[in-house]
């Protein structure tokens, strides 16, 4: 369910700064440029989210990531960055 969540979150904040570029009035565009920062940031943390996605499993006394999703086309250190 945390993908889901994460492609819902990069789907809801597109259309905000897809409102923000061609639908906010001049009065708040001050605001506006905070705002699409703030959705941009938003988006790049979400994907990151995306890809990074573990699963921790216990064996006796050790934890192990088990990590599913994109991220398993990724290198096993770029996971760990992500």
């Amino acid at each position: 369910s945390i993908p889901s969540i994460g492609i819902i979150g990069i789907i809801l904040n597109s259309i905000l700064i897809y409102a923000i570029l061609f639908h906010s009035p001049p009065s708040i565009k001050i605001f506006a440029c905070f705002f699409f920062g703030s959705a941009c940031f938003d988006i790049v943390s979400l994907a990151a989210m995306i890809t990074g996605t573990a699963n921790e499993v216990i064996f006796g006394g050790s934890c192990v990531l088990e990590f599913y999703g994109p991220c398993t086309m990724m290198s096993e250190e770029a996971r760990c960055i992500s």
